[in-house]
């Protein structure tokens, strides 16, 4: 089952269980993790500064308190998707979402 498990992710196939290093170490290899992140919920309640240490440092601050992580692009490298985290007025994640990017042309 492992080694099928295996197949699959490197197939880039599936939902698998979310992997830090492999998060900010593989960043073609980020949409496998995004239903298992807001599944489980794993981020809910982090301080900013725990996103960055689990998710990397490239992350983007949007003026409006929200950070987002780009893991899925077009072929010319425009964004498509990202993983979008929402903080409180205590800087703590209180929802994650995915949220699609128009294609501009």
């Amino acid at each position: 089952m492992i080694l099928f498990k295996r197949f699959l992710f490197r197939l880039g196939v599936g939902n698998h269980k979310f992997d830090s290093r492999i998060w900010k170490e593989k960043l073609d290899k980020r949409k496998l993790f995004v239903k298992n992140i807001i599944e489980s919920q794993i981020a809910l309640g982090m301080t900013r500064e725990e996103v960055i240490k689990t998710f990397g440092f490239d992350m983007r601050e949007y003026t409006n308190g929200v950070c987002s992580y780009v893991f899925s692009t077009f072929k010319n490298g425009q964004i498509k998707q990202m993983l979008c985290f929402y903080f409180d007025e205590n800087d703590k994640v209180i929802d994650v979402k995915t949220k699609f990017r128009k294609r501009i042309y």
